[in-house]
């Protein structure tokens, strides 16, 4: 792990050529390759640099770093892997799990119980951080703070 400017890296190996500012997740035994949505729970960080198949990669895993949007993106708003391997997009309909509470009102006691809404849950490791800067479309680059969720 290096503390490097305003961000912290850890260093893997790239499963396969990768740019400056790919998302990236773990796919093997200390190997990164690029990210999209489909792997948004095993995402580690940002490539700091680009690096070739085989060679080691250092991965801002907290910090400030560029990444390519994947669509529209607002200052502020949560990001995680793109719908294209590499780039970020939105995830801001992140809530927390619903529960509502029955009172026993029976004149014997029996339980009181407790249920949650199957629509509202929180599918964990999935934020990779917060734009710090927006995109209107998809290719332009932003900066976001990387720190996992």
């Amino acid at each position: 792990m290096k503390i490097k400017y305003n961000r912290i890296t850890v260093q893997f190996t790239a499963g396969e050529a990768l740019s400056e500012g790919d998302v990236v997740y773990i796919s093997g035994t200390n190997e990164v390759k690029k990210a999209s949505a489909s792997e948004a729970a095993k995402v580690v960080g940002v490539a700091d640099h680009a690096a070739d198949a085989g060679d080691p990669v250092d991965v801002v895993i907290y910090g400030v770093k560029e990444v390519v949007a994947d669509g529209a993106i607002s200052v502020g708003d949560r990001v995680i892997a793109g719908d294209t391997a590499g780039r970020v997009k939105t995830e801001n309909n992140i809530t927390s799990a619903g529960h509502h509470h029955t009172e026993n009102q029976e004149a014997s006691y029996t339980q009181n119980t407790t249920t949650a809404d199957a629509t509202d849950t929180i599918e964990a490791g999935r934020t990779l951080g917060k734009a710090l800067s927006a995109a209107s479309a998809a290719g332009e680059t932003i900066k976001i703070l990387v720190c996992l969720a």
